[in-house]
């Protein structure tokens, strides 16, 4: 309930920081309806019976559609970043992720985990590859596992990094202008190059925008970012990329340091019963925990509702279960 009403709370002040700057609009119920069915489906899946196995074969199924049909658009259509069922191929890459992290850090199914990366290194996200490297980089550094188990990742690691390079060379060489990123800021020119360029640029504009507003503290009010919105920033035609510039443009450094906050303490929350436990699924969750905080910087993630409703399912059948034990012990 308290998690409720600080949300709630939240939106509302973004709604009015919306009517602030642009008038009254109802347009801002629907970014609220979106966030708020994040919470419902927390919720629900708390209080109902749903099986976590049953849960994990809704989602494999969901994976396996969108694998099918981004084959179907490599091989038949042409397209050399398939994105599908979904807007673009990073939106895949992020519900591929968690499951990533569900499949090797909560059920230890490390050729199912090997099978995941292959798919997330074909369709070429920088966000996916950024949060499920990450996850696995911090389960080397965090894990309790036995040194020859760690050696084994280390050595299965070294195998696949040298295939990702490959995969992602064009990328790599498309991000070579990297150095020209000062004089590309001084002239405004947020377009082409390297996508960490373009994102590097088109985040210091947006935070000189919103500066220029005076909106630093609260933003300038929900879905002022997103460039579908009515109300967009006249910045750029595309969304900001990186969810820390989005929700300090939205929501500013009040939103901002909110959600940081919230996120590292479920981290450190979670990490604490782990090393108190030795429960590896507490691990899991401060890894994708972790691997969420990273994608956040070149993503936009918050607004992935796919990705959302399954870790808010994952997340609820995993505290209920977890709260029956305790009860029952």
């Amino acid at each position: 309930m308290l998690l409720f009403l600080v949300i709630t709370t939240l939106l509302s002040l973004s709604w009015v920081q919306v009517i602030k700057y642009q008038g009254v609009t109802i347009y801002p119920l629907k970014p609220i309806i979106r966030y708020l069915s994040y919470l419902m489906i927390f919720y629900l899946f708390y209080s109902l019976p749903f099986s976590f196995k049953s849960f994990l074969r809704v989602y494999g199924f969901l994976i396996g559609v969108q694998f099918v049909v981004a084959i179907f658009e490599f091989v038949v259509l042409n397209d050399d970043r398939p994105n599908g069922t979904l807007q673009n191929n990073n939106h895949i890459m992020y519900v591929l992720a968690v499951f990533f992290g569900i499949n090797l850090f909560f059920h230890k199914r490390k050729l199912t985990s090997m099978l995941l990366a292959a798919f997330a290194a074909f369709l070429r996200g920088l966000g996916g590859i950024v949060t499920i490297t990450s996850m696995f980089a911090s389960f080397l550094f965090l894990g309790r596992s036995k040194l020859i188990s760690k050696i084994g990742y280390l050595a299965l690691a070294g195998l696949i990094v040298p295939v990702l390079l490959v995969v992602y060379s064009e990328r790599i060489q498309e991000n070579s202008d990297i150095f020209e990123v000062e004089n590309r800021i001084e002239n405004e020119i947020p377009g082409g190059g390297g996508s960490l360029v373009w994102r590097i640029v088109t985040w210091v504009r947006h935070v000189e925008y919103v500066n220029s507003k005076n909106a630093s503290f609260f933003g300038l009010g929900i879905d002022t970012s997103s460039s579908v919105s009515p109300y967009s920033t006249p910045v750029s035609a595309l969304d900001p990329h990186g969810d820390y510039i989005m929700l300090y443009i939205d929501y500013g450094l009040f939103g901002l340091a909110m959600y940081v906050i919230g996120l590292t303490s479920v981290i450190f929350l979670f990490y604490r019963k782990y090393g108190k436990t030795k429960n590896h699924r507490y691990l899991a969750v401060t890894l994708i925990g972790i691997g969420l905080f990273c994608g956040h910087i070149v993503g936009n993630l918050l607004t992935q509702s796919t990705l959302w409703w399954m870790l808010a399912g994952q997340l609820g059948i995993f505290l209920r279960e977890d709260k029956t034990k305790i009860e029952t012990a």
